[in-house]
């Protein structure tokens, strides 16, 4: 588990202090894949590294399993540092080591024996699909190979976190979708925490438990994906989750809209989960006498989850209409007049 609290970082510059970050406050549960998710400095590459002790907090706590780093130093302070695997955006490989060579850095600084090297390295080259690529060096792979041997050396020394920085914005998308189901792996075989940051929605969509959103360096919202997704409260988070998914009705529905007499009204029906694949529409249709014209419709999926918005007019008598309108809200299902 890993909480911020109350979290500032102030670098001091020529020009006056820069707040990277402002009293964050977050918790990251044992076990889950946690996106950090905000715009070029909005400050979310200086709460990652904070983790790890790579940037110190001016003020607050980042406490990991309970343990407040900044408390410890020496060989106590590197051996609760071993418990971090991280990667990188631009792999930080080096470049005149072989594959093996960067995977088993970790393990040679801790001075293990050879044998315990040869063995984790191998087993380590075997999940992430470069057994046949341990003798090669950084610049005989590719960008996706490259992020293989980074998130292998991060699980070198068994950590039960995983801190990933932009770990797929180099990366093509589907070598990008590549690595994020290998990091899905990561999380459900070893049981490893995960905290990623990046500024791509799609990313938080596809692996995310949880997501939070920073904007000026402040947490402004933050819960589980298919809420944010489904009810984005911030006007930073209305922006992030259009980039994936458009619920705005398009021009052309609302000039239907516009012309519609009195024996009609639009509404939109938003669908989560199992209600996606139910026959309500069919069913309003049998129980009320009315007519159901579909004008716009938009589904996608977050973690499995079905999810999307509808747009539909309803014609029939004042009566039916409200009927109907009153089954949509007995089904549980989320819904709003256009018109």
């Amino acid at each position: 588990m890993i909480t911020f609290e109350d979290v500032s970082k102030i670098y001091e510059t020529k020009t006056g202090a820069i707040h990277a970050l402002k009293n964050v406050n977050v918790t990251i549960d044992k076990g889950e894949i946690h996106g950090v998710i905000g715009l070029s400095g909005a400050g979310k590459s200086t709460l990652i590294r904070c983790v790890n002790l790579i940037e110190r907090p001016t003020s607050g706590r980042v406490l990991v399993d309970d343990i407040d780093l900044s408390q410890k130093s020496g060989k106590e302070l590197q051996n609760q540092k071993q418990n971090i695997g991280m990667i990188f955006q631009h792999f930080n490989l080096l470049q005149s080591r072989t594959v093996f060579q960067n995977i088993a850095m970790p393990l040679t600084l801790q001075k293990k024996s050879n044998k315990e090297i040869t063995e984790r390295v191998e087993e380590l080259l075997q999940f992430v699909g470069l057994e046949h690529h341990k003798h090669h060096f950084p610049e005989q792979l590719s960008g996706g190979q490259k992020q293989r041997v980074g998130i292998a050396r991060a699980l070198a020394s068994n950590p039960s976190i995983l801190l990933c920085d932009e770990a797929t914005s180099a990366l093509d998308p589907e070598t990008t979708n590549s690595i994020l189901q290998l990091i899905k792996e990561i999380n459900k075989q070893y049981q490893i925490t995960v905290l990623l940051i990046t500024h791509e929605m799609s990313v938080i969509q596809q692996i995310c438990d949880r997501v939070s959103v920073m904007d000026d360096g402040e947490i402004v919202e933050s819960g589980s994906v298919i809420d944010v997704f489904s009810k984005p409260q911030e006007e930073t988070t209305k922006k992030f989750v259009k980039s994936v998914f458009q619920a705005d009705i398009p021009s052309r529905v609302m000039e239907t809209v516009k012309t519609q007499d009195e024996h009609s009204k639009v509404i939109q029906i938003e669908f989560i989960g199992s209600s996606s694949s139910e026959p309500i529409l069919s069913q309003m249709v049998k129980k009320f006498g009315v007519d159901v014209n579909v004008l716009y419709g938009n589904i996608t999926e977050i973690q499995q989850v079905p999810f999307g918005h509808l747009v539909i007019q309803i014609q029939g008598e004042e009566q039916a209409i409200e009927q109907a309108i009153d089954f949509v809200y007995e089904n549980d299902l989320s819904l709003k007049e256009v018109a």
